[in-house]
């Protein structure tokens, strides 16, 4: 069924994420690549709870090709 996601595995997923950014790109671009990642992931979070009441696989399957869509198209733009 469909449950909220625990804060502390939801804290360490963008701790490491943002590490991975941190790492591999400069400090500017590694900024907006999650700024930018987490509001797509906000968006559908908000999205699955307003139409299905929570999130199941197949949304945060969604949520994950949304957000590395948006972080490769600003990796591009930026470095490209």
């Amino acid at each position: 069924g469909m449950s909220d996601i625990p804060r502390w595995s939801a804290l360490l997923g963008l701790a490491l994420a943002a590490l991975a950014a941190l790492i591999g790109l400069p400090l500017k671009s590694a900024l907006v690549v999650s700024i930018l990642s987490l509001a797509a992931a906000f968006a559908v979070a908000k999205l699955a709870q307003a139409q299905i009441g929570g999130h199941s696989g197949d949304v945060l399957g969604a949520g994950e090709v949304l957000v590395e869509c948006v972080a490769l198209t600003v990796i591009v733009s930026m470095l490209g």
